[in-house]
């Protein structure tokens, strides 16, 4: 194992020896042309000159063709790299987890479970001890967990393989896994109705499955990418965020939106419009009195 100062040493002298070999390999030319650079894949006129490329610290026509600004450019991406893997990343607590994506408290207040992303995988935390009691493996990317109105159930996306692996917190298995549709991200539980509420990140719905079939109840249309979502405290509104946008970029009111969908009706109530410019909505809270 590296110590943090090994990294940051390796880093630095990796950082220079990086600097060094681009230096030699820049020109000295005030005006570079494509064909100088054979690894270039745009040679000619370029069709998205706006675009980030690749070959962006090279490229002589996003950078005004002069090599000053090139050498500025990576110095500043080799130094950023530099410092990334100069932390010490076991302090952190990486060697508890990959990828944190999601959290949830059972209602009894007896876990507090994380879901780790690329490990595939959830992990059971004794929020008393703050100690890991447990970890669930399962299959494919995990993204979204919820638990069950009494805590005896916990759900996660698997979002790869279309899916929602249902868990028993106890034990630690897998007790059933119900169809969720393409890339299923966060997740939600209606107690009052024993549902469980699915942003659909591929489809731009919600999607409602009935946990005692495990059956999809209901689908609703959305905005643009739902992402995160809750229920108010009377189980009356699902409320979605939705990570893009809606409409022409050009538009003055252009701007992402939430989305309030009536649980009883099955149907979107409306989308409430968020300050202009406004995009990839992640996270909200409702509070106890309503949305």
């Amino acid at each position: 194992m590296f110590t943090r100062r090994e990294f940051l040493e390796d880093s630095t002298l990796a950082t220079t020896a990086a600097l060094a070999r681009t230096a030699r390999v820049i020109p000295a030319a005030k005006a570079w042309r494509p064909s100088q650079f054979p690894s270039c894949e745009r040679r000619g006129p370029c069709s998205r000159p706006n675009e980030y490329h690749a070959c962006l610290p090279f490229c002589p026509r996003l950078l005004n063709g002069t090599p000053e600004k090139a050498m500025k450019t990576l110095l500043i991406f080799l130094m950023t790299a530099a410092a990334f893997a100069a932390v010490d990343h076991h302090a952190l607590g990486a060697d508890k987890y990959h990828s944190p994506y999601d959290v949830a408290f059972s209602h009894d207040g007896r876990w507090l479970v994380v879901s780790d992303h690329t490990a595939n995988a959830v992990v059971l935390i004794d929020p008393v001890s703050g100690q890991i009691t447990r970890t669930v493996s399962l299959e494919g990317p995990i993204t979204g967990i919820a638990f069950s109105a009494d805590g005896k159930r916990l759900y996660a996306a698997e979002f790869g393989l279309r899916r929602i692996a249902e868990i028993d917190p106890a034990v630690g298995n897998v007790t059933r896994r119900f169809d969720a549709g393409p890339y299923p991200k966060n997740l939600a539980v209606a107690p009052d109705k024993d549902l469980l509420l699915v942003a659909s990140w591929g489809t731009n719905r919600l999607r409602a499955i009935d946990l005692a079939s495990g059956d999809t109840k209901a689908q609703v249309a959305l905005a643009n990418q739902p992402f995160d979502l809750a229920v108010t405290p009377d189980a009356s509104l699902a409320v979605i965020g939705n990570l893009l946008p809606v409409g022409r970029a050009t538009d003055f009111e252009f701007g992402a939106v939430v989305s309030l969908v009536d649980l009883a009706a099955m149907q979107k109530r409306t989308d409430v419009t968020l300050p202009h410019g406004s995009s990839a909505v992640r996270s909200f809270a409702v509070i106890l009195d309503g949305p």
